[in-house]
């Protein structure tokens, strides 16, 4: 039988009066205030250690260094506390334990991974992830605006990411922006997360990100791929159409934050363009490019073919028309593929690979040859500015303008007539195949930045953090890597004299 009696307070402790029964009201009571024990004991050990930022309801500790520096320590000098601060918080190496060789990224970076990580999306009810890792234009290709899904996948396993919101120096958003774009604004597909679909996705994006204490101390510290190019065109077609929730995330919330974009001449890692947009950075990208499955890309076997270029020939493409026109009335003496087709095996068995403009200056037909070492011949001066400044693809690749200085007519500036520039074209393509020596180099050196490329390494994701902490945090910028065709960021004298 229970006996209802009193709880008594005493010393801490709940005490009951002794009735030979069990009180229930003073279980009651007990249980009660184990609860409230529990709940702050858990928030005292979630704030010592990490927490979720996103509900905003936990301080932040993240002082930038000047802050840091700006604080009274009597113990210390100035110099000794920026360098204390710079070996706690901005360590210049990576970890010892550190799995993957060679990687620049040194800072620790925080990734949303239970906010915006798509992973588990689906796009018309399919899986996202097989829309990247199945091969499905021409038997081989992948999704070649996946670089935002490689990405996450990458910041996920990166041995600088840091769990701890007190540690990160930098801050990855891994909402998949090249999908949501491609899939749902311009293909007009479901891409849906944990039953949320479309423009809920993003209206959820932008409420979580804005409540985060990070992002409203250090959006510009933040980094988000917006790389596809239906991005732009979609920004465009609603300029002047009110979409609430469109605006609000892609014309305010991702105008604070750094953005890996489509190709872009303009903005390059010490631009002053980079200057001019108050601290937030922006990284043209390159696209995802496939190998052909099964054939090593640095194998020089059956590479029967002197020159090759697969790709689709619209009547617009009047650079890519002459080419195949010229090679074709050189055959057989210069073994060539040119026009429409399937790129595999034909990359397996090429030297040398021509990059033609297109519907833009970029093309993930340049990451393809890279992936199946061949060596790529440039088309056009513009084709470089919209890659960045940040490889020396001299040593990757020639140069081969259709158009030029050479081929103008200095009275009138227009072109001249196409037996000229033919003549012209192809006396200097014969000049390339003759350089035995130089194509050997280039050979080798396409060889050994494949894994710089390849989105299946850790390697282009570390890159672009990389460049982005060279930005954001100069002092830690390094001297060299292990990829000679990397030009990295001057390094910065922080010492005065």
């Amino acid at each position: 039988r229970l006996t209802m009696t009193t709880p008594v307070l005493a010393s801490g402790e709940r005490r009951f009066q002794k009735h030979g029964a069990i009180p229930l009201k003073g279980i009651i009571a007990a249980l009660m205030l184990l609860t409230i024990v529990s709940f702050l004991v858990f928030n005292v050990t979630l704030l010592n250690t990490s927490f979720d930022i996103v509900t905003g309801t936990t301080p932040v500790a993240l002082a930038p260094l000047e802050e840091l520096l700006g604080e009274d320590n009597d113990d210390e000098s100035s110099a000794e506390a920026k360098n204390r601060i710079l070996q706690q918080q901005s360590p210049t190496s990576p970890p010892p334990t550190e799995p993957i060789p060679d990687l620049l990224l040194s800072v620790p970076f925080y990734v949303y991974e239970e906010e915006f990580a798509w992973i588990n999306g689906t796009i018309d009810k399919h899986l996202i992830a097989n829309r990247n890792l199945h091969h499905s234009f021409n038997g081989t290709n992948r999704f070649k605006h996946g670089d935002d899904y490689f990405f996450l996948l990458a910041s996920l396993n990166h041995p600088m990411r840091t769990r701890n919101i007190h540690e990160a120096r930098l801050f990855f958003v891994p909402t998949l922006l090249n999908h949501y774009d491609y899939y749902v604004e311009y293909l007009k597909w479901d891409l849906c997360v944990n039953n949320r679909c479309n423009m809920e996705l993003i209206d959820y994006t932008r409420q979580q990100l804005e409540k985060s204490k990070a992002f409203q101390l250090y959006p510009e510290k933040h980094l988000v791929v917006r790389s596809h190019f239906a991005s732009p065109r979609m920004d465009r077609q609603k300029k002047n159409r009110k979409v609430p929730g469109y605006d609000a995330f892609f014309r305010d919330t991702l105008t604070k934050v750094s953005v890996v974009t489509f190709e872009a001449k303009e903005f390059s890692i010490d631009s002053k363009h980079a200057t001019q947009t108050k601290q937030h950075y922006h990284f043209p990208s390159y696209y995802v490019g496939s190998p052909c499955l099964g054939i090593d890309g640095s194998t020089t076997s059956n590479r029967s073919l002197d020159v090759a270029l697969i790709a689709a020939m619209k009547e617009e493409f009047h650079s890519r028309q002459l080419i195949c026109d010229w090679l074709a009335k050189r055959s057989p003496r210069i073994q060539s593929v040119c026009g429409k087709g399937k790129r595999c095996p034909v990359l397996t068995q090429t030297k040398f690979g021509f990059h033609v403009a297109g519907d833009t200056f970029g093309s993930q037909r340049l990451m393809d040859l890279i992936m199946c070492g061949v060596v790529p011949i440039f088309t056009d001066a513009s084709q470089y500015a919209i890659l960045g400044d940040w490889i020396d693809w001299d040593q990757l690749s020639y140069f081969l303008p259709v158009y030029d200085s050479s081929t103008t007519n200095n009275n009138t500036g227009l072109p001249l007539d196409d037996s000229a520039l033919e003549a012209n074209f192809m006396k200097r393509f014969e000049a390339i195949l003759n350089d035995k020596v130089g194509y050997e180099k280039r050979r080798q050196a396409v060889v050994q930045h494949i894994p710089l490329f390849d989105y299946n390494t850790m390697y282009p994701f570390d890159t672009f953090m990389y460049l982005f902490q060279a930005r954001v945090y100069p002092e830690t910028r390094r001297t060299k890597s292990k990829w000679p065709a990397l030009v990295l960021p001057p390094v910065v004298n922080t010492h005065t004299p």
